[in-house]
């Protein structure tokens, strides 16, 4: 490799002294100019990135700089000695404007691919992996948090609430899997008619969602909807797509507790945030699919939501924004026939 026009700058003062600069193939910087004689390892020196056309610096061990104009010769240079070859790509494509347009849609593809599949596959995986002492903890004091501000007290006369609650035992899963899940009872004051579900297996029901079904079969669709959320793990998942840095931490660590953040989220998720369409047809297809099994016609379900939507005004009730009653919903609902 022949020599390279260049200009050394001690790093002390302003003034630049012309030098010769050769990359020896053994690895090696050489410099030689007017009273100064260098061999560096180039281990020891850094090669800044090109930009465009300006000269390229080589940063030297003590603060010293070497300043050469002809990039070109200087990627060459590296090249020869195995070095540079990341560079040189990377000036090739500033040059060439297509490959900036391909690199831009090749970013923007890979960012809706993690948004649409990579974190919701992995909020899946890491929600399912967690023990469920990790969602008792997060779930812990949530509710807590909502009485008072959100809820009051049950006005449900105690008969009431033990059939609601025999009926809920009919719905939770049985054996082991069921263990945890519980039902409590809330007036919703500005909440009205709903039902949700926290990540322990704890399902709530307000008074008013009581009050608008009319009959125990919508009851035990409500309760199946809601169960099919904590055995598809909805509100971990929503969380944890939520928050992708919660998410990274848990599948790196498997700690999510430390997670403050996600515990004091928890409410807002639950009231304001809408599932997927795919949570929400999951939801739907554990409560048919348990419906059907036990001789009742999924179209209770709809009909309850159908009565939901029309009152007062349509989706504007809190529980259709948590849980959004489509037509599609309703409409793939109601055409289940009973067995």
């Amino acid at each position: 490799m022949s020599a390279l026009t260049a200009r050394y700058l001690d790093g002390a003062t302003s003034r630049a002294v012309p030098v010769r600069v050769r990359f020896a193939p053994v690895g090696r910087l050489q410099v030689e100019g007017p009273g100064l004689t260098l061999s560096l390892d180039l281990d020891r020196v850094r090669v800044r990135p090109r930009l465009g056309d300006t000269p390229r610096a080589l940063d030297l061990p003590g603060g010293a700089v070497i300043e050469v104009d002809d990039n070109d010769a200087v990627d060459r240079a590296l090249g020869e000695t195995g070095r540079g070859r990341g560079a040189r790509l990377v000036a090739a494509l500033e040059h060439h404007w297509h490959s900036v347009v391909l690199a831009v849609v090749i970013t923007i593809a890979a960012g809706a691919w993690l948004v649409a599949w990579g974190v919701p596959r992995l909020a899946d995986h890491v929600a399912r992996a967690l023990p469920r002492d990790v969602e008792r903890s997060l779930a812990s004091g949530a509710l807590d948090g909502m009485d008072g501000p959100l809820f009051q007290p049950t006005a449900l006369p105690e008969p009431e609430r033990e059939h609601i609650s025999e009926l809920f035992e009919r719905v939770r899963p049985a054996g082991p899997d069921g263990a945890g899940y519980r039902i409590e009872f809330r007036a919703g004051g500005p909440i009205g008619a709903n039902a949700f579900a926290l990540p322990d297996g704890t399902v709530v029901v307000t008074d008013e969602m009581v009050g608008l079904a009319e009959n125990d079969d919508e009851l035990l669709g409500v309760l199946a909807h809601e169960v099919g959320h904590v055995v598809h793990h909805h509100a971990m998942r929503q969380l944890l797509q939520n928050s992708v840095a919660a998410l990274l931490i848990a599948a790196a660590t498997g700690d999510i507790v430390s997670t403050s953040s996600l515990a004091a989220g928890l409410p807002v998720m639950l009231l304001q945030t809408h599932y997927s369409r795919t949570f929400e047809t999951e939801a739907d297809d554990h409560a048919a699919a348990w419906m059907r099994a036990h001789d009742i016609a999924p179209r209770h379900l709809a009909d309850l939501l159908v009565r939901m939507e029309g009152e007062e005004g349509g989706p504007s009730i809190p529980y259709l924004s948590t849980h959004p009653p489509t037509a599609d919903r309703m409409a793939r609902l109601a055409g289940e026939a009973a067995p």
